[in-house]
């Protein structure tokens, strides 16, 4: 599904959820994959509206079970 959403929100869901990217990028960057484990765990608090929204907005993309 591509999701048609403006660029301001996007940019407003990217400055709210700052710490949970950052988190994200940093577990990438370690492991060049972001485990599902590790995707639930850092979106804990958030819930799956975050999780579509991540993989609506492209920042992130399924790689089978993981990230």
């Amino acid at each position: 599904m591509i999701l048609k959403a403006e660029p301001f929100t996007i940019m407003r869901f990217v400055k709210k959820h700052f710490d949970v990217l950052r988190q994200l990028y940093r577990v990438q960057l370690a492991e060049n994959l972001i485990s599902a484990t590790a995707f639930a765990e850092i979106n804990r608090h958030e819930g799956d509206t975050v999780t579509r929204r991540l993989i609506d907005y492209r920042i992130v993309r399924e790689a089978g079970s993981d990230y």
